[in-house]
């Protein structure tokens, strides 16, 4: 056993010695010598596996279903977008690994690691006056990527950010610039009471403030208040809020 091993040594300050232990708990045809010092591991072997083909678990296809379907969007009415952070998002390190997990279960030969290689950067397109956010994929470790240059030719990005794909944000900081000579509002809304998000049919009050910040005077018809359910309904979606209030 192991202390038979070292019975015989006599250990000092100049001696170095390294043990390397493998514990194996699988059946033996898990293990085949298929060369000389060359060995093929089998999984099911090794379990004694003989059932059907395993599929991959429902649970995957939901964890990545849903990863697509969450994202910021973000459209500010500005003149200038001045500095963000972070400016680069990477890709979510447990969704890699159900990534990798399908692969395996599919037998399909992919390698993560190309993944990893690859970050999302934050850029803004303007859509009418508005400032709305969009990503592209970069290679910041290889600036000859072709993918790098994807956005040269004419490919303009995916909208939002799709934070169910990318590691967590701790903060989303967006600077921009407004121009005095446009009619600017800068809006505030206090909450009077109790939190409200309790359900959409309980009475909450607001204090609601605007200012203008800008050189030209802002002009509009305030609504009157305060607003009932199907009003706020028949604002929002016309005619089909009377049938939802």
């Amino acid at each position: 056993g192991f202390a038979d091993m070292f019975s015989g040594l006599t250990l000092s300050n100049e001696s170095h010695y390294t043990s390397l232990m493998v514990q194996y708990e699988g059946l033996s045809e898990g293990i085949k010598n298929i060369g000389e010092n060359e060995y093929k591991f089998n999984l099911w072997d090794a379990l004694g596996y003989q059932g059907e083909p395993l599929q991959p678990s429902e649970k995957i296809f939901i964890a990545l279903t849903g990863a697509f379907m969450s994202e910021i969007d973000i459209n500010i009415f500005c003149t200038e977008i001045v500095d963000e952070t972070p400016k680069y998002f990477t890709f979510y390190d447990f969704l890699l690994e159900q990534i990798a997990l399908l692969s395996f279960y599919a037998d399909f030969d992919f390698d993560i690691q190309t993944l990893k290689d690859y970050s999302f950067e934050l850029f803004w397109v303007d859509e009418k006056g508005f400032k709305h956010n969009y990503v592209k994929p970069v290679n910041l470790n290889d600036p000859t990527d072709y993918i790098n240059f994807l956005h040269q030719l004419g490919w303009q990005g995916l909208p939002g950010i799709p934070t169910g794909i990318l590691n967590p944000i701790e903060d989303l900081v967006i600077t921009y610039k407004v121009s005095n000579s446009e009619p600017n509002l800068l809006i505030t809304k206090d909450l009077i009471g109790e939190n409200a998000s309790f359900g959409v049919y309980n009475t909450f009050s607001f204090n609601i403030t605007a200012k203008n910040v800008g050189n030209e005077t802002a002009w509009g018809v305030p609504t009157p208040i305060p607003i009932e359910l199907d009003d706020a309904f028949s604002i929002i979606v016309g005619p089909l809020g009377t049938v939802l209030g």
